[in-house]
């Protein structure tokens, strides 16, 4: 079957109709990319001569606008623009007179298309990164999980199961906060170094505090089980009538309530391990000074030394199924070996 020779002239006909508009649209954005650049070099060129002395930097750029065809685009917030210049220019460009208004200062600008000028903040291209080793100055342990800070900022990072840290800084003069639960923390500053290894120190006053437990009393070094301890510079600060509002919410788990909210005269609902029983009590085992069995209503506060709370079972086994909802050792202030203080 022949073609028709009249269908092939007309679809290369529209073909190159196709390709000519082509051509001409990027003739077009050509040129009129070139007009605005030779604009804006024309717009460069151009010279001023003028006494801004005592002036703003904003009225500098008022009087820049009303002489020439370009436009300022600028943060109302940023501060220099309020500044009182010292500049008496002759026969200067724009790009003159802005370096020297800004010459040591955190501002900087960019000359757009359309004679616009847009004022910007300088980046901090200076940033310095910093790593090492954190250790327990003692036995050389690496410690994982220290946190380690960028002093007076909230940049920071941990450290990593070998110890091992890393982090970008502000400078090469910033200092670094180490901190780590059971030590001392400590500061050091960076000082042009790009590796810095710290062995911390053990906080001796923490560690070496004395726990109650069942089976006497023991460091905090030594504890395994789950035990939690409130002396009396962590009790509620206040009016306190009752004893269990000494440690009423300073123990986690520890769910202290009211009975009855509006009667004074009922007691205190304690649970510690959850509901273990549906029609028994919940109320953990009180020990007083050793004694089983107390109430914690018998005590004035201000009698009371310090809280154990004991959660697991290993800590409770000593007192058998009667801890089963845990137990509340209570150490009450007694005399001690000195000179008689009276307070």
């Amino acid at each position: 079957m022949k073609k028709k020779p009249g269908l092939h002239f007309l679809a290369k006909g529209k073909g190159i109709r196709r390709l000519i508009m082509v051509i001409k649209l990027t003739v077009f954005i050509s040129l009129f990319f070139s007009v605005n650049l030779l604009a804006l070099e024309n717009s460069l060129k151009t010279r001023f001569t003028y006494d801004f002395t005592g002036m703003t930097v904003r009225e500098v750029f008022q009087v820049l606008e009303q002489q020439s065809k370009f436009r300022f685009f600028y943060n109302e917030d940023f501060k220099t623009i309020d500044k009182i210049v010292d500049l008496n220019v002759k026969d200067e460009n724009v790009e003159g007179i802005l370096d020297k208004i800004f010459s040591g200062s955190d501002i900087t600008y960019k000359v757009l298309e359309n004679n616009l000028i847009v004022l910007t903040v300088k980046q901090n291209l200076q940033q310095y990164t910093v790593a090492g080793r954190v250790i327990d100055a003692t036995t050389a342990i690496p410690l994982p999980g220290v946190n380690v800070i960028e002093k007076g900022t909230t940049n920071g990072t941990v450290t990593d199961v070998g110890g091992n840290y890393s982090l970008i800084v502000s400078n090469e003069n910033a200092i670094l906060v180490y901190s780590y639960m059971g030590y001392l923390p400590e500061e050091t500053s960076i000082a042009g170094r790009t590796v810095i290894d710290i062995g911390l120190v053990e906080d001796i006053t923490v560690l070496e505090e004395v726990v109650v437990i069942g089976y006497g009393s023991v460091t905090k070094r030594e504890l395994t089980g789950a035990v939690s301890s409130v002396d009396q510079k962590d009790f509620n600060p206040g009016a306190v009538t009752d004893a269990l509002q000494l440690v009423q919410g300073k123990v986690a788990g520890l769910s202290i309530t009211k009975i009855d909210g509006g009667d004074p005269t009922k007691g205190y609902e304690i649970t510690l391990r959850g509901a273990t029983s549906i029609n028994g009590t919940t109320n953990p085992l009180v020990v007083i000074d050793g004694i089983p069995g107390g109430s914690l209503e018998a005590i004035a506060p201000d009698d009371i030394e310090s809280f154990s709370i004991l959660k697991d079972g290993s800590a409770a086994a000593i007192y058998g199924t009667r801890g089963t909802n845990g137990v509340i050792l209570v150490t009450t202030r007694h005399g001690a070996k000195g000179k008689v203080n009276v307070e």
